[in-house]
């Protein structure tokens, strides 16, 4: 993988290298053309499953897709029931099964100002509030019979059982208070859960484990049962049949698929499918069909009854998040359910290898070439990689499409005799040398997601392209094996190629060990955890510079469930002379994807990055308990990314103040970002001791977040400064920051800045136009050129001094916080020499 010339320098040890859901009717004319505003409903129920109720004026109906929630209304779920509503202001709601919620105020109009008030008068309602404006969020209230909650964040689990309220926040914060205001309001950040009581001050406790998952997995308490309540029929979960007897007692299950009738027998329960309980015999049973197996048995009398009806779903509708009940088999991700997301801007991820090389890139759908399904090009998107690639001409000698589930699919294939293969800063091939592999699928997401997993995972090979060498021979991949060690931020693969056809018919083994992944992707060499050996002489690459290869890959697909990998290794010993390569597409278990995540920047205090005409800033991904910090921004230990003497960048390298002082910190709830300088005294840097007493080591973190950041599809944003660091230089000196801007737009995707700041006597201005926003996540731009033939120049940075201070490099690094972008982080690095930090929120929230 071609490294990012315009990202921060992100968690890798490497070498350097290469409109709204529905419409509402605008205007009517009235027989005298007065203008009136049309009133439309509340909100509208976008799922339901199971039973749910909406009762207005004491008269109850039926909810289902589509039907209307206005003020006064109460929306009932049974034990079998569960619904999202999406509402007019944009809030989004989910009522899990058994729970009451009564709409008593809500505004009618997309631009109204009347606010909201939800009453929970029973079990758990999750909201996200994440677009609503600043003053509709001021007047949006939560309320039980034990507290009220105020929005000042976007997303939080509200749960009321007997009196006893538990409120979580998700991202951002909210104001909890007793019902009666007898105590004094508590204001939470995310992860709090806060307990409410009557006659008791709002207390913070460990959150319980069932609350989160009760608020984001979307199942219903019946699914949950073990019990079921009468019938003859199995499990329902895949929907099956079974024949059964009974006659005083009697049981029946089944299996396969098809259908079959029962008489007597306990329904089972319908997540997982197993059996269960019941009563009834004699009569007819139920039916059912599908496939799957269940069982039941009970006594007495009566008449067995039915499976559940053949139209209730089990999962959400693809609009929404879907569920996966799959129970865990490995790994501690694995979650039941799971919720899948696929990439919202349908990027996707692309390995080639031919030529001797591997490439990579990572392409909006308009920038990718395709031939049918086999991939002829692609230009990366911007803010990513840079790379792009073409092949013309040639054959198709194989491809081949897998399902790797969560409406993800890898695609591989091979290029013979291509008459021309371009790589964009590597160089053209042609004729044999030029047979190419590919292997494309949709970009893993949430892009932070593989840094912050835990537990070791293994997946298993489905297919791979036939490996070729520069001839056009080819040989066979005896062997391939992946395991990730998500908590290590590791993989290992193993792979064994045969080219029996070739002079000595040699076998060789790549051994990639302990590569390290940052943002779903991955790459190694010989000489930095690739081992190759041929079996053909016994030689070993790291005793033979004649065996030299890459390895190269990424994470593809919703949940993280697919991998595609490439390779390639160049024998140059005399009696084995070759370039092989190939394609491998691996498959595993889906992981969870609401995983929380930190994102940061960290500066450079060694000046180990100040020969870099690119970025000069770290980039690092860290799970929560990877930080340590208080409620004022004073963070004294996390993990990131530190350049070692070797040219290398240990992408995992533990931070902790020792004695050093941690000034200018600060904290912004709304932009959730926290941000600060460690100086004076030492640090440790991954495992050595790293001296601050004339420098700083300036930071700026995001907040705890579950979720990938999502910007407005449309739109401008203008951000104001919230906190910064004092700039320093290298020499001891801290200045001022006198002056910052950031503006975004969200329509084209991009991001202008400007800074002013003055050290030691010297006044120095940054600014940067049209930064490419990566991923709805990052930005930067830089003083560096092209990286190489054929890819673009970075965004440039200007600089310029007061007095005069000739040329000057430089970097600005930042990103988006908050589920839908409310902050934003910059870290800048100007004359390599003075650094800083800076928190913006935007402006409405």
């Amino acid at each position: 993988m071609i490294r990012s010339p315009t990202l921060a320098i992100c968690d890798q040890e490497q070498p350097s290298r290469h409109g709204l859901d529905w419409v509402v009717a605008a205007v009517l004319v009235s027989a005298l053309l007065l203008p009136q505003i049309a009133i439309a409903a509340s909100g509208t129920f976008t799922y339901v499953a199971g039973t749910v109720y909406v009762e207005t004026n004491g008269q109850r109906r039926v909810a289902q897709r589509g039907t209307e929630v206005n003020p006064g209304d109460r929306i009932i779920t049974e034990e079998d029931g569960m619904a999202q509503l999406a509402m007019i202001d944009q809030a989004k709601l989910s009522l899990r099964s058994g729970s009451q919620l009564i709409v008593e105020r809500y505004q009618r109009t997309p631009t109204g100002q009347e606010g909201a008030v939800l009453n929970l008068l029973k079990g758990t309602l999750r909201s996200f509030t994440g677009l609503l404006t600043a003053s509709n969020r001021d007047k949006y209230v939560m309320k039980t019979r034990a507290a009220t909650v105020g929005i000042r964040g976007s997303g939080n689990i509200l749960q009321e059982e007997n009196g006893v309220t538990l409120n979580h926040t998700i991202e951002g914060a909210h104001v909890v208070q007793d019902i009666n205001g007898r105590f004094a309001p508590v204001v939470t950040r995310p992860n709090d859960t806060i307990k409410i009581e009557a006659n008791k001050p709002p207390e913070k406790i460990p959150t319980p484990p069932g609350l989160v998952a009760s608020g984001s997995q979307m199942t219903t308490k019946a699914a949950t049962s073990s019990t079921g309540s009468s019938g003859g029929t199995g499990s329902n979960d895949p929907p099956s049949g079974g024949t059964g007897s009974g006659s005083g007692s009697g049981s029946g299950s089944g299996s396969g698929s098809g259908s079959g009738t029962g008489t007597g027998g306990g329904t089972g329960s319908n997540d997982p499918p197993s059996g269960g309980t019941g009563t009834g015999s004699g009569g007819t049973g139920g039916t059912g069909s599908g496939s799957g197996s269940g069982s039941g048995s009970g006594t007495g009398s009566g008449t067995g009854g039915s499976g559940l009806p053949s139209n209730l779903p089990n999962t959400l509708p693809a609009s929404n998040p879907i569920t996966n009940p799959t129970n865990p088999t490995i790994g501690t991700n694995i979650v039941s359910p799971v919720v899948i997301t696929v990439d919202p801007s349908g990027l996707r991820d692309i390995v080639m290898a031919g030529g001797g090389t591997t490439y990579s890139g990572q392409a909006a759908p308009s920038g990718v070439s395709l031939e049918g399904a086999n991939l002829r090009g692609f230009t990366s998107v911007g803010g990513g990689a840079g790379t792009s690639a073409s092949v013309s001409g040639g054959s198709v000698a194989e491809s081949q499409t897998f399902d790797i589930g969560n409406n993800s699919s890898i695609t591989i294939g091979r290029w013979s005799n291509p008459a021309s293969v371009n790589f964009a800063g590597f160089g053209s091939y042609s004729g044999a040398a030029a047979t190419t592999h590919f292997a494309y699928g949709g970009s893993g997401y949430p892009a932070h997601l593989s840094d912050v997993l835990t537990g070791t995972v293994s997946y298993s090979r489905i297919g791979a392209t036939t490996p070729t060498n520069n001839t056009g021979a080819t040989g066979t991949l005896t062997s391939a094996t992946l395991s990730v060690n998500f908590t290590q931020r590791l993989l290992n693969a193993t792979l064994g190629v045969s080219m029996a056809g070739t002079p000595s018919a040699p076998v060789y083994s790549l051994q990639a060990t302990n590569v390290p992944f940052s943002q779903n992707s991955f790459f190694t060499l010989t000489g930095f955890g690739l081992t190759i050996t041929r079996t053909a002489g016994g030689q070993t690459s790291a005793a033979n510079s004649g065996l030299s290869g890459t390895m190269e890959g990424s994470f593809v697909g919703a949940t993280l469930s697919g991998i595609i990998l490439g390779y390639a290794f160049n024998d140059n010993n005399a009696a084995t002379r070759q370039s092989v390569s190939g394609i491998v597409a691996f498959q595993g278990p889906a992981q969870n994807t609401g995983a929380p995540f930190l994102y940061g920047l960290i500066s450079d205090p060694t000046g180990s990055l100040v020969a870099s005409p690119y970025s000069q800033t770290y980039a690092t991904i860290n799970r929560p308990d990877e930080v340590t910090g208080d409620n004022t921004g004073r963070l004294s230990a996390f993990r990131g990314p530190f350049a070692r003497g070797d040219g290398t960048i240990n992408g995992n390298s533990t931070y902790a103040v020792v004695s050093a002082q941690v000034l200018d910190s600060g904290t912004d709830t709304t932009a959730g970002l926290s941000w600060g300088r460690w100086s004076g005294g030492t640090a440790n840097v991954g495992g050595a001791s790293m001296t601050l007493n004339n420098r700083s080591l300036h930071y700026i973190f995001s907040t705890s977040q579950t979720g990938a950041t999502t910007l407005p599809l449309t739109g401008t944003g203008v951000y104001e400064v919230a906190g910064s660091t004092r700039p320093t230089d290298l020499g001891g000196n801290a200045g001022t920051m006198n002056t910052a801007t950031l503006n975004a737009n969200f329509t084209a995707r991009t991001v202008d800045a400007s800074l002013n700041v003055t050290v030691a006597n010297q006044t120095w201005n940054a600014s940067a136009t049209g930064m490419a926003i990566y991923r709805d996540l990052t930005f930067a731009a830089n003083t560096g050129r092209s990286p190489g033939v054929g890819l673009p120049a970075p965004t440039q940075l200007n600089i310029t001094c007061t007095p005069n201070c000739g040329a000057a490099s430089g970097s600005l690094d930042g990103f988006f916080s908050g589920r839908t972008g409310q902050g934003a982080g910059v870290q800048y690095s100007i004359n390599s020499n003075i650094t800083g930090a800076i928190a913006f929120r935007r402006r409405g929230g």
